[in-house]
């Protein structure tokens, strides 16, 4: 038995993922099987067998050429990486955690942490850690629609070891786990879910404790206070805010520019501009530079300069200054790097509710479109939702074609 009750959201295999991606992204492109061989420059046949729901992988090459075709700035490989090492793990997590014969139960059970039953389980939190990266990229570039399962699949993997392992190494695993559930809280929120977001942060916070992992107590304290923001609860989002920095002394440069700009938000959402600007200028201070959206850094790897000018245009809208925010949006998003199109379709997305507060309608359709196709291609119902509120805005002004057609398409899920 693992550490934690079987997760919602079960994912598919790896290989299975990656052959679905590659058929979603293809029909996306408008491609038919042999138009997208042609300019790879093999046959359908290839293609075909890419978009196979088998258990073989397509060579590295002819994923590499489809996805730069398609244009996924490495997705695909990064997925292609993930369904080899996921059969690399399961080979090695399966001989760490084999249920032991009755006879010899008792004599695993209190097994050194060193000896032969543990010998795979170093390897496998390796491995994992490795693989959470790719996931990160993977969440950045295409949202929880394709990043959930195979979080929930690597959760599953890490607490089933959790369960073989003691001392050092169920703390290391534990640590594992938790980095793992604070992603499945993260995209929980990104899909919608609210109540799968909090239980796994709750969890991500308890063996955040167990661990002794500061960093990590601090970072579930942060995204609490996100889940607050979102409820607009602002006395909650700044006091969970407030304490996610306490422990400052242990804090990397990214996780303070992260934590200070939650606080800014928390301020905008409580009416006091002033201090948000504030917090927003010191979260400069600590900016990261990540852009290739794989997380390397730790913990709040995504604030660049680039992310926290469109958190500051964020509070300018929450704050009631949609015109400020229209002009911060302008000049930010164009810098925004590739890696994080999720993050471009929900900047997007309130860049044009902005534009509606500021009672430009087709500007703010124009801006609408472009988030909603990122949004619906991501799984990102958060994206979504928020785009329904634009059309709420926008509804005196329906007489404008663009404006009708853009309500039309959102609510036929065209």
């Amino acid at each position: 038995m693992s550490d934690v009750d079987e997760p919602p959201g079960e994912g598919l295999p790896e290989a299975a993922r990656l052959a679905r991606t590659i058929k979603a992204l293809r029909e996306e492109a408008g491609l038919s099987q042999p138009k997208l061989g042609a300019a790879i420059g093999y046959t359908r046949q290839y293609v075909s067998l890419a978009e196979r729901l088998g258990q073989n992988l397509p060579s590295f090459e002819l994923v590499k050429s489809i996805d730069n075709v398609l244009r996924a700035d490495g997705a695909l490989i990064a997925l292609r990486q993930l369904a080899k090492r996921e059969r690399q793990a399961l080979r090695a997590g399966s001989t760490a955690t084999s249920e032991p014969a009755p006879a010899s139960r008792a004599r695993v059970s209190s097994c050194s942490p060193h000896g032969s039953a543990f010998a795979h389980l170093p390897d496998l939190a390796d491995h994992l850690s490795e693989q959470w990266h790719l996931l990160v990229k993977t969440d950045n570039l295409f949202g929880p629609r394709f990043a959930l399962g195979p979080v929930h699949s690597h959760l599953r993997l890490v607490t089933e070891a959790m369960s073989a392992a003691r001392g050092a190494v169920r703390r290391d695993l534990v640590r594992l786990a938790a980095r793992y559930a604070e992603s499945a809280a993260w995209l929980h929120e990104d899909a919608d879910e609210d109540e799968s977001a909090r239980y796994w942060t709750d969890r991500a916070m308890e063996w955040a404790h167990e661990s002794d992992d500061r960093l990590m107590l601090s970072w579930t304290l942060f995204r609490s206070s996100q889940q607050a923001g979102a409820a607009s609860d602002a006395a909650r989002a700044l006091g969970l805010a407030q304490a996610a920095r306490r422990d400052e002394e242990v804090l990397t440069a990214p996780m303070r520019a992260a934590i200070a700009q939650q606080e800014a938000h928390g301020h905008a959402l409580d009416g006091d501009e002033a201090a948000a600007q504030r917090k927003l200028d010191e979260a400069h201070e600590w900016a990261a530079s990540d852009s290739v959206g794989e997380a390397r850094d730790g913990h709040g790897s995504f604030c660049t300069p680039a992310y926290l000018e469109l958190q500051r245009a964020a509070c300018w809208l929450a704050a009631g200054r949609p015109d400020r925010a229209v002009r911060v949006y302008e000049e930010t998003l164009p810098t925004l790097p590739s890696a994080y199109r999720r993050d471009r379709g929900l900047a997007l997305s309130r860049f044009a509710t902005a534009a509606a507060r500021v009672d430009e309608p087709e500007y703010a359709v124009h801006l609408a479109e472009q988030a909603l196709d990122i949004a619906r291609s991501a799984g990102s119902a958060r994206t979504e939702k928020i785009l329904r509120t634009v059309v709420d805005l926008l509804a005196p002004r329906r007489s404008i074609p663009a404006v009708a057609a853009f309500s039309n398409r959102l609510d036929g899920g065209l």
